[in-house]
């Protein structure tokens, strides 16, 4: 784009329109405290972009949080924008708004990702919509249909849910197990995964372990987390996340397969009465699938191995 396209002017706030038409992340109403430190410590290092509206009046592209910590700190005066002499092309306008985004080499959000998409589905002409996949490799993604489909869809997708995918708190691959799922549903899951902060595959173990415990007793999933003994487990105040994660994988297991829920707790209490040393320990095959047990000897080191291998095999 040529220098001459647009110019770096002062512009009263009040002639600018921010209605959020252009965000990628509209969902954000605050500034960041770690944002905000750097606008006051180092300055709005890169303008706002202001595109024409009409008379003396501007749309605002880029620049929403810079334009918003302006009006808070500097109500009466003037800020520096890059203001276009007229209104570039569509696709140009997303282009801005896309590097506007990754400015300084920052990787988008998954949100931020969905509302690109959502945006140029929504801006772009009839003719040109067609060709959204097209949009995915400026992203950084491949070319693939259901991906696009995925985005659209979470972009539609209430706050807290953006908010969760906007914080990295899940991946697309968990969104497309989730929207598969009720809103109520949907709204526990992310619930639970951000109190236990499970990474993905974690939450993807619990999600679809949850979905089939669901169905087997034919409830769902935010009435079976609701239960007591979930309940128990998830807010318990003396035990600490991974015991979390670890009482409810076991709580989920005994629903899902109660004999075998059984079996292991025969198992364990035959091994506790044995009292065997600390560096003792018995296992059994997975899933009791053989009546045969290993048993593990942990030894300090090579010395404390030879001489136990020397007395009990000469």
């Amino acid at each position: 784009m040529p220098q001459s396209a647009f110019s770096f002017q002062p512009v009263s706030p009040a002639s600018i329109v921010a209605d959020m038409q252009w965000s990628l992340h509209p969902w954000e109403e605050d500034i960041p405290a770690e944002l905000e430190d750097s606008f006051r410590n180092s300055g709005i290092l890169t303008p706002p972009c202001l595109i024409p509206r009409g008379g003396d009046t501007f749309i605002l592209l880029t620049g929403y949080k810079r334009l918003r910590f302006w009006m808070q700190e500097n109500p009466q005066k003037s800020i520096v924008c890059r203001r276009f002499h007229a209104t570039p092309a569509t696709r140009q306008c997303l282009a801005i708004a896309l590097d506007d985004q990754r400015f300084g080499n920052k990787e988008l959000s998954l949100a931020e990702q969905a509302r690109f998409i959502q945006l140029a589905s929504t801006v772009l002409p009839e003719m040109e919509k067609e060709g959204l996949a097209g949009l995915l490799p400026l992203l950084g993604l491949k070319k693939n249909p259901q991906l696009l489909r995925n985005l659209l869809a979470l972009a539609r997708e209430p706050q807290e849910l953006l908010q969760a995918a906007h914080r990295g708190e899940i991946s697309l691959q968990i969104y497309s197990e989730l929207r598969k799922l009720k809103q109520q549903d949907r709204t526990a899951l992310l619930t639970l995964f951000s109190r236990l902060r499970l990474g993905g595959g974690k939450q993807r173990r619990f999600l679809l372990q949850l979905r089939d415990c669901a169905y087997t007793h034919a409830q769902s999933i935010a009435d079976l987390l609701q239960q007591q003994d979930f309940l128990n487990i998830v807010e318990h105040r003396n035990l600490t996340i991974s015991q979390k994660i670890q009482h409810l994988s076991s709580l989920l297991q005994a629903m899902l397969q109660p004999s075998l829920h059984s079996e292991e707790k025969s198992f364990q209490e035959q091994v506790r009465k044995l009292e065997l040393p600390e560096n003792y320990a018995l296992e059994h095959s997975p899933s009791f699938e053989k009546d045969e047990i290993t048993l593990r000897i942990t030894f300090a080191d090579f010395t404390h191995c030879r001489h136990y291998l020397n007395n009990h095999l000469a």
